[in-house]
């Protein structure tokens, strides 16, 4: 996480894969439902990882966490609805909270792998 959002790096390679006919169609004579997704039936899994705790689902900045959403929203709309997030926080503070956060990723991973 970057600013509450993501690497810009990352925008920047969203920003060439969001592309009209390639990944999403538009017709205009639909008004009600004009995007239409082209990447279907594909499975997403996303590591991210953040500085700071809290962020998560339940977490004291839970509402400043636009990472997860926004991923979720533009993938969706390319039509990659089954995405996985496997979410590691304490990054930046180190310690027993960065080794717990670790483990705790690396056994989700594994468990995915195994799937």
């Amino acid at each position: 996480m970057y600013n509450f959002s993501i690497p810009s790096a990352l925008k920047a390679y969203i920003d060439q894969i969001v592309r009209l006919g390639r990944t999403f169609a538009f017709t205009p004579e639909n008004p009600v439902t004009p995007y239409q997704p082209l990447v279907l039936g594909k499975k997403m899994f996303i590591i991210a990882a953040r500085g700071g705790s809290g962020f998560g689902a339940g977490g004291q900045y839970e509402q400043m966490n636009f990472q997860t959403p926004y991923l979720a929203t533009i993938f969706g709309f390319l039509g990659i609805t089954d995405i996985t997030f496997v979410e590691m926080e304490n990054d930046e503070l180190g310690g027993e909270g960065l080794a717990e956060a670790i483990a705790t990723a690396r056994t989700q991973i594994a468990l995915l792998a195994g799937s």
